[in-house]
């Protein structure tokens, strides 16, 4: 890992390549800063300083094209319309001699208005040219003059792009475990809620009488209201002590009075159960349904993600 991550150290002639590829792409990018000057003083019709900037972009172009083939750099246009013949790449030569003649063209008309025409098709014919120079110096990078500099941006590039799948790959991994276990968690909540559920009907069932008088309360669960965040509540609470109250007193009517085993009067998430008795509250035929409730994962009354169960009715129909 120490090697990978270890910057070579550059023979003179590899030194040599890394600052032909630095100039290169400061040219490239002087080059394309103006074409873009160019390109928008057109559309607004301002030609004659177009052209002005274009002429200033001349030396640099001229330069681009030297550096890229190695070759001497030509003083002025006319010298390299001479030497183009020379040069390696026929495309590059090709559209070099297109953007003279559009140049040429344009020269006379810098003053006209109708220049507009002309303007914006020597502006096109730079944009190729342009585009054609950045592809030769991607191919000449790749093929002639790489260096072992380049090998380690590669290594690098590679190890970095690794470790971000790496961590994304654990992130994502991380993210479907947590979700499984809430679904889980939720699935538990909802078994414990239907058996609480079938329990509390059978309470109502063996008994003959309603959970408001099994549990002696018209609404267990309203004290929670109160301090409706369970998360920090202690075994004292008057909320956790009326809640837990409730429903022993409903699981001791169908089990003949024995005591609620702790792991039923919590949720999966250690909140505790809590119980709205509604089935004959105000009258005989008050036909609501009892409650059960949990608070859900994020432990707190009233939220989108508590769960509730309804206790069927066992005297109003």
């Amino acid at each position: 890992m120490k090697t990978i991550f270890k910057k070579p150290v550059l023979s003179r002639s590899d030194q040599l390549l890394e600052e032909r590829k630095a100039m290169v792409k400061g040219l490239i990018r002087k080059c394309r800063s103006r074409a873009e000057s160019v390109k928008l003083l057109i559309d607004f019709s301002k030609c004659e300083d177009a052209l002005a900037v274009l002429e200033s972009l001349m030396p640099d172009l001229l330069k681009l094209i030297s550096v890229i083939y190695d070759v001497e750099r030509p003083p002025t246009l006319e010298d390299a319309e001479i030497t183009m013949e020379k040069w390696p790449d026929r495309k590059v030569s090709g559209l070099f001699h297109e953007f003279i003649i559009a140049h040429r063209t344009w020269m006379p008309l810098r003053t006209i208005q109708s220049s507009y025409r002309v303007a914006y098709k020597t502006e096109k014919a730079l944009e190729r040219l342009l585009s054609a120079l950045e592809k030769a110096y991607r191919n000449l990078k790749k093929h002639r003059i790489r260096t072992q500099l380049d090998d380690y941006e590669r290594r690098l590039r590679y190890v970095i792009a690794t470790m971000i799948f790496l961590v994304l790959l654990a992130g994502g991994v991380l993210w479907a475990g947590l979700h499984m276990l809430k679904v889980h968690m939720i699935e538990k909540a909802n078994a414990e809620l239907g058996y609480l559920a079938d329990l509390a009907y059978k309470a109502k069932e063996k008994t003959g009488r309603s959970l408001v008088q099994i549990t002696g309360s018209a609404c267990s669960y309203c004290v929670c209201k109160e301090s409706p965040d369970l998360r920090h509540l202690s075994e004292d609470d008057r909320c956790v002590k009326t809640a837990y109250a409730a429903l022993g007193r409903m699981y001791g009517a169908v089990k003949d009075g024995k005591e609620m085993p702790e792991e039923l009067k919590t949720d999966a998430w250690g909140s505790p159960f809590l119980l709205d008795e509604n089935e004959m509250e105000f009258r005989e035929d008050d036909g609501r349904q009892d409650l059960l409730i949990s608070v859900g994962p994020d432990r707190i009354l009233g939220t989108k993600d508590d769960l509730t169960a309804a206790i069927k009715n066992a005297f109003v129909k």
